[in-house]
């Protein structure tokens, strides 16, 4: 079976998958098959076949036949219908309200592993969890967004006072019980490898490369976890080396989202004293879709953007968004989301690539 560029997507509150194929230029899809519920097969004018790996089952009544194409075009979309028992599934975190994706590295995970997390450019030890008792969970940031402004402005009663333990900065790491956030991890200094220079806020690893921040006079430091790689020691431990920068976008968006109900968002560099930097317009036209695709055939759960990393179209496209959320982050993670977007569209075919000025991508949760 020959290869083809498509996307398949499953629309959760229609029950159905929407499908786009583009064949070789001198090819025509004239006949749709399936080799099973999750595989569909096209078949061109000379015979080529072409297969599809499917984001969700379809019924097994379309599977069981197969359906002429009557688009003369070597490009062609149409939707499929699901099984017919996904209808009473309410396993989609759009129709049940959680938007929320996983987060790299949570506590859970953690416990009780051996391995070490290393700087991702050096791979000198940063951590030995070995040293780590307990991994605890930070709420949100947005958790305690909301509960500093509820004390704040909630009416007084003459009796309330404002909790500080509510915001998030207020989690103060001790020795070998460190705290997990979403990007981030503190931890107390002693269970730090590196030796930390006190005279500044950064941390920096021998190499040269940034892994956080400490607070002045704070005993303890904040570490990015892009900035990280988790080394194995045993073979049974299966804690994922790394994770691209997509994950760490992806649940910074879905937790803006789940409180603000924002769903366009400007990502810019949280470096002001740069001059220059990449930004990125990026509008989550679907907050939770499973897509495959040619690079990507297995189903995998995603935001569906549209975005823009040229100046001059964010420019122009800003004026069409009415709400837009700022959201900083280091020059690297940007540069990095840019390119993962952009071979994302790269995979597409060529129909589905974009409209107007705004670029389609897909933005994998973990």
């Amino acid at each position: 079976m020959e290869d083809v560029v498509y996307i398949t997507e499953y629309l959760a509150r229609i029950k159905s998958v929407a499908v786009s194929i583009e064949l070789p230029k001198d090819k025509v899809a004239t006949e749709l098959g399936f080799e099973s519920v999750s595989k569909a097969v096209v078949t061109s004018s000379d015979g080529s076949k072409y297969g599809i790996n499917l984001s969700e089952d379809v019924s097994a009544q379309v599977a069981a036949k197969s359906h002429p194409i009557a688009e003369d075009s070597n490009t062609v979309s149409f939707r499929l219908p699901g099984r017919p028992d996904l209808a009473r599934e309410e396993s989609s975190s759009v129709l049940s309200g959680q938007l929320l994706s996983g987060i790299p590295w949570p506590a859970s995970m953690l416990a009780g592993v051996e391995g070490q997390f290393v700087c991702s450019n050096c791979r000198t030890k940063v951590i030995d969890c070995k040293g780590i008792t307990k991994w605890r969970q930070l709420p949100s940031e947005t958790w305690a967004e909301m509960m500093d402004f509820w004390h704040c402005h909630k009416p007084a009663d003459g009796s309330t006072q404002f909790n500080p333990s509510y915001a998030v900065s207020r989690f103060i790491p001790s020795q070998g019980m460190p705290f997990v956030g979403a990007t981030y991890f503190t931890f107390d200094s002693s269970d730090v490898c590196l030796d930390v220079d006190r005279s500044t806020t950064t941390v920096v690893c021998a190499c040269g490369n940034q892994l956080g921040t400490r607070e002045a006079d704070a005993n303890w430091v904040k570490l990015w976890k892009w900035q990280l790689s988790f080394d194995r020691q045993s073979a049974a431990d299966l804690i994922p080396i790394e994770y691209p920068y997509s994950a760490y976008v992806s649940v910074t968006l879905a937790e803006l989202i789940d409180s603000h109900a924002s769903y366009t968002f400007m990502l810019e560099p949280d470096t002001p004293e740069l001059e220059s930097g990449n930004r990125a317009l990026i509008w989550v036209f679907n907050a939770d879709i499973v897509f495959t695709s040619s690079s990507s055939p297995t189903p995998q759960r995603a935001f569906k953007v549209f975005y823009s990393s040229c100046d001059d179209d964010i420019e122009l496209l800003q004026k069409s968004r009415p709400e837009i959320e700022e959201v900083n982050f280091p020059p690297i993670v940007i540069d990095g989301i840019i390119d993962e977007l952009k071979q994302s569209t790269k995979s597409l075919p060529c129909n589905y690539k974009g409209f107007a000025k705004w670029q389609v991508g897909f933005l994998p949760k973990v």
